[in-house]
């Protein structure tokens, strides 16, 4: 379960960043609102003059994905005094405070869960990760 929804956050990370790449509004896009797919890939087709298809956009927002990380960590690593940056974990009170308010009130985000999420998340994206 926790796998799965690793890769469905990859996947729609990858399509809005794709919509960003283009520059159209993820508020008005697919999943979640009027503007499907199919209505996305027929206007940039007309735009462009060529056909454009589901995968050529989320190969755009690929592309936005890995230029966006490779710089990321170009800078972390450039940060002399700051070794932290590198690291992609989130902080341990994350996992050991729970939260105290709310309708997860008691929850904490179980390490196990969240590191075998973030390993598919990775490997949908094709991104190395250490753990």
């Amino acid at each position: 379960m926790n796998e799965e929804r690793g890769r469905r956050s990859a996947r729609l990370l990858r399509l809005w960043s794709g919509l960003d790449a283009l520059n159209l509004c993820v508020f008005a896009s697919t999943p979640t609102r009027p503007l499907t797919i199919d209505r996305l890939t027929t206007l940039v087709t007309a735009v462009l003059g060529e056909p454009f298809t589901l995968d050529d956009l989320l190969t755009a927002g690929q592309a936005r994905l890995d230029g966006m990380r490779a710089y990321a960590l170009r800078e972390a690593a450039a940060s002399d005094g700051f070794p932290d940056l590198l690291s992609e974990d989130l902080p341990a009170r994350l996992h050991d405070e729970p939260i105290t308010t709310g309708l997860y009130e008691g929850a904490a985000l179980n390490r196990e869960a969240f590191a075998r999420a973030r390993r598919a998340f990775y490997e949908e994206l094709g991104w190395a990760h250490a753990s």
